[in-house]
């Protein structure tokens, strides 16, 4: 399954940066922020599934005030990349990694560190389709 995933996400980022045209740079600068900020909204605001898991690792060595200098830099670095359509972006991924967060936790009881990686790859994917669709 997970060898499933590895091709269907590098098959999903290939497609969306064929379709992202001459955004496409913007878009490779701007999916590993979003990515990077989900991880970091899944740390801060859903529990870790084991206590002595990875996921308690990471939430154990963040400090307080690291979601907010985040969510700062993601969301002023997705205005300078792409403007209006990068805070559209934040706010697909932002909408993506709490459903699956949410899922996830009353499935595996929190977060550990599988499903944070895969909530970096899946909003990196969120990131590329909204910098490639066409309004």
């Amino acid at each position: 399954m997970g060898a499933l995933a590895l091709i269907a996400i590098l098959a999903l980022k290939v497609t969306w940066l064929h379709a992202a045209g001459d955004s496409w740079l913007r878009a490779v600068w701007l999916a590993p922020v979003l990515g990077r900020w989900a991880d970091t909204y899944g740390i801060f605001r859903f529990p870790p599934a084991r206590a002595g898991g990875l996921g308690r690792e990471f939430q154990s060595q963040a400090r307080r005030g690291d979601f907010a200098i985040a969510t700062a830099t993601a969301a002023g670095l997705a205005i300078i990349l792409a403007g209006p359509r990068g805070l559209l972006a934040l706010a697909f991924v932002w909408g993506v990694s709490s459903a699956l967060a949410r899922w996830w936790t009353r499935d595996l009881g929190g977060l550990t560190g599988d499903t944070y990686g895969a909530l970096c790859e899946i909003a990196e994917v969120v990131t590329l389709a909204v910098m490639s669709a066409e309004f």
